[in-house]
């Protein structure tokens, strides 16, 4: 037995893999050769030569071969949605030419008015091509694009509530609060942070910033690489520093200085022996 097995599917197999909706193993026995063919709302052009098709076929078929379409039903079929594919489109031509008493098809015998008038929510593989196009388009991310549609739209239908609005989008309100202001829609309500008190005199006045340091410590350091200065300068405060004398520099003291500075045991020595009663 020879057998060929031609299948078609309007699911992302390879996701719908990752998903472990699919067997892998099936997936590769069938994926000998693939013809991605788009949806037919994407590829409009090809409707009146399907149209035409299906009616001839079935006006034969009823004994009806001059059957035909008026020029408005053709322009109805081109501007409908058809969320069911070729065979919505086959089905339909086959059900106007049961119903049509005239040989023309008028847009009525067509019965698409209810079908598209009240249409449903958008499927996942409508949404994924939507997703794929805005990708490719270039400007703003993505991201920052859907996001904004997304805010502004929810506000626009719930009256600018924001609870309804979030609720609606399915996030808490303080979120949705955060991508306002990130929007400019709201004010935020972060403050400023108020400058040190030590800082806050009149303006125009002149401040000053007095600090003691050590050469040999870490200030002296800090001093030695004028990032305070920096910091304050934009504040309209000057550093100031004073040194005070520590370790070696006390090594160059005066000689007043050295004799007090005389290890302990050599001070006792120079104290008078206390007298001892007999």
């Amino acid at each position: 037995m020879n057998v060929r097995v031609i299948a078609a599917t309007h699911v992302d197999l390879a996701q719908a893999i990752r998903e472990r909706r699919f067997r892998e193993d099936l997936y590769y026995r069938l994926n000998i050769a693939v013809v991605p063919l788009p949806p037919l709302r994407q590829r409009r052009q090809d409707i009146p030569l399907l149209a035409h098709h299906f009616l001839s076929l079935y006006a034969r078929r009823l004994g009806r071969p001059t059957l035909r379409l008026a020029p408005e039903s053709l322009a109805r079929l081109m501007d409908y949605s058809w969320p069911g594919n070729i065979r919505e489109l086959e089905n339909t031509l086959h059900n106007a030419v049961l119903l049509s008493k005239e040989e023309e098809i008028s847009p009525a015998q067509l019965r698409l008015a209810t079908l598209n008038d009240a249409p449903g929510p958008a499927s996942d593989h409508e949404l994924d091509d939507f997703i794929r196009h805005q990708l490719a388009l270039p400007g703003e991310p993505l991201w920052q694009r859907v996001t904004s549609a997304l805010i502004r739209h929810a506000m626009a239908h719930c009256d600018d509530n924001q609870s309804q609005a979030a609720a609606l989008l399915g996030i808490s309100r303080h979120t949705l609060r955060t991508q306002l202001a990130n929007l400019g829609l709201i004010k935020s309500r972060r403050r400023p942070p108020a400058p040190p008190r030590a800082f806050a005199n009149a303006a125009g006045a002149d401040r000053e910033l007095r600090i003691g340091y050590q050469r040999f410590g870490s200030l002296g350091i800090l001093k030695a690489r004028q990032s305070l200065e920096t910091a304050f300068a934009s504040l309209g405060v000057n550093v100031l520093w004073s040194e005070f004398p520590a370790g070696p520099q006390l090594l160059h003291a005066s000689p007043a200085t050295r004799s007090t500075s005389a290890p302990p045991e050599k001070r006792r020595r120079c104290l008078p022996r206390p007298a001892i009663a007999n």
